[in-house]
């Protein structure tokens, strides 16, 4: 009695407030149906039939959840309706339904889209300061402002290292193998080793290259800065997105060239 459902389930409902959101719909139905619509962060959604009742009307009562509240009353708000908001019946045949959702990879995408907002979040919230200390650099002289971006953006130096990580770690996962490559691969692998002696530091090579990919995202911030106010969307796309990732790939790729 609880099968998998679809998001487009939710497009009869109030919006919900909540970034990363929960849904629960109880609904009864005049012929005495009981179900329950489930949805967790807005990415993995369920039904489920309680049962059959005698004397029940139409009814939802819909309960919006914001996993990230502290304490009430701020965690939850409800919505009360007099129809059935979300018609609900197990699919049939029950394993039909299961097998075309796990080889559409509905869930898998759900999860990884669920993800990926969740690591967005997490870098708003680190950089939130960040963002602010740079955009109150605006207006000061062209030697003061390189020094004090300088400053700035060495503070993220782990951001320019896990983009070298990840191109390297792709490129030798899908490239590693090949023949032709393996002086290329062993070069990024050079490029992205840790100290064997000491895991928590770089050997000079990674250092090195390290720096270099820091004095290159810089200049990109730096000339974005000098035109406009920053936002969040410039920093995403300098250190975690395909932008940053190509700049960080030219300094490691021309270093092997």
């Amino acid at each position: 009695f609880t099968w998998w459902e679809r998001a487009d389930k939710l497009t009869g409902l109030p919006p919900n407030p909540f970034r990363f959101r929960h849904t629960i719909v109880v609904m009864t139905s005049a012929s005495g149906e009981a179900t329950v619509f489930v949805s967790l962060f807005q990415a993995l959604h369920f039904g489920v039939r309680l049962g059959t009742l005698t004397g029940l009307a139409a009814k939802s009562v819909v309960v919006f959840i914001d996993p990230q509240a502290e304490r009430p009353p701020n965690d939850i708000q409800e919505h009360r309706s007099d129809t059935v908001l979300i018609p609900l019946a197990p699919p049939d045949p029950m394993h039909s339904h299961l097998e075309r959702n796990v080889r559409e990879r509905v869930n898998e995408a759900a999860l990884q889209g669920l993800l990926a907002e969740i690591e967005r979040w997490s870098f708003e919230k680190e950089m939130a300061p960040v963002l602010a200390r740079l955009n109150g650099l605006r207006g000061l002289s062209p030697e003061r402002l390189g020094a004090e971006i300088t400053a700035i953006v060495e503070e993220q130096a782990v951001r320019a290292y896990w983009l070298m990580r990840h191109i390297g770690g792709e490129f030798i996962e899908t490239r590693g193998n090949n023949p032709m490559l393996q002086p290329a691969a062993q070069h990024i692998r050079s490029l992205i080793a840790r100290d064997p002696a000491n895991p928590t530091k770089l050997t000079p090579a990674a250092e090195e290259c390290t720096v270099h990919c820091m004095i290159a995202l810089l200049k990109d911030i730096g000339s974005r800065l000098a035109k406009w106010d920053l936002t969040m969307d410039d920093l995403w796309d300098v250190f975690r997105s395909g932008h940053g990732a190509g700049i960080v790939a030219d300094i490691m790729f021309s270093r092997y060239r």
